[in-house]
């Protein structure tokens, strides 16, 4: 699932990146988006608009069109999930 399918509330870790979009890659490297590391998705803006999240106990936004090339495997929902997907 691509970051851009996940709804405010989900938690995922990052699977992998889009290997045809190495300044992608770069800048989230550089703000420390490594794979494996868990992402909170916080608000999705409209008309598509950026996807604000939480990593690294820092808040990001990433373009809605970076966020289709960042593969996400999501977290199952806990009991505090908001969601509306447990």
């Amino acid at each position: 699932m691509h970051l851009s399918q996940l709804l405010p509330g989900m938690n995922g870790n990052v699977k992998s990146f889009s290997n045809n979009n190495q300044k992608l890659h770069r800048r989230l490297l550089d703000m420390g988006i490594l794979e494996g590391e868990s992402m909170r998705i916080t608000q999705r803006l409209p008309f598509n608009g950026p996807i604000i999240t939480e990593a690294n106990n820092q808040v990001l936004g990433i373009r809605f069109n970076d966020s289709n090339n960042i593969e996400i495997e999501v977290k199952k929902c806990g009991s505090v999930c908001t969601c509306g997907k447990s």
